[in-house]
């Protein structure tokens, strides 16, 4: 039915189009928590305004690292398939494969979550290095000098 043949693929385009500003806005606004344990004093919202500042020219340089870890989660996907196909083979199979997706999860994330916490509060740390070009862009998020842009892109 034609409804249908246009829906598919205008909600496909909407919802790829919808997701980039997402993905951008998300890494954009990701250095907020270490800012606001950094710096106590300032409010939220000026942590975010800051971490949009820093983020600028970085956020797919930490998208790349969190791509680092796609094949963990790609397991925990595994789990879960085994999970819902062994759910065709009767009640003690669903619990079987049940037990399975909960062992995999648990151990994928027990490993995951705190990598993936260390390597973005690395991250962080290697932004912040260099105190001179951070502070510059901290005190005016605004406005940053696009030589200090540079300096932070080529690690200088």
């Amino acid at each position: 039915n034609l409804p249908s043949i246009i829906q598919v693929p205008v909600g496909l385009t909407l919802t790829l189009v919808l997701m980039i500003p997402a993905f951008l806005g998300f890494y954009a606004c990701s250095l907020t928590p270490f800012l606001a344990h950094d710096n106590p004093q300032i409010g939220i919202v000026e942590c975010v305004k800051k971490s949009i500042a820093i983020m600028k020219g970085n956020k797919l340089r930490l998208m790349w690292l969190d791509l680092t870890l796609l094949g963990w989660y790609l397991l925990i996907l595994l789990g879960g398939t085994i999970a819902f196909l062994l759910t065709r083979y009767g009640f003690a199979a669903m619990i079987l494969g049940y037990l399975i997706y909960i062992g995999v999860y648990i151990a994928v994330m027990c490993h995951v979550s705190p990598y993936w916490t260390t390597s973005r509060a690395h991250f962080y740390n290697h932004l912040m290095d260099d105190k001179n070009i951070v502070q510059d862009i901290l005190d005016d998020p605004e406005d940053p000098d696009e030589e200090d842009l540079d300096r932070i892109l080529n690690n200088k």
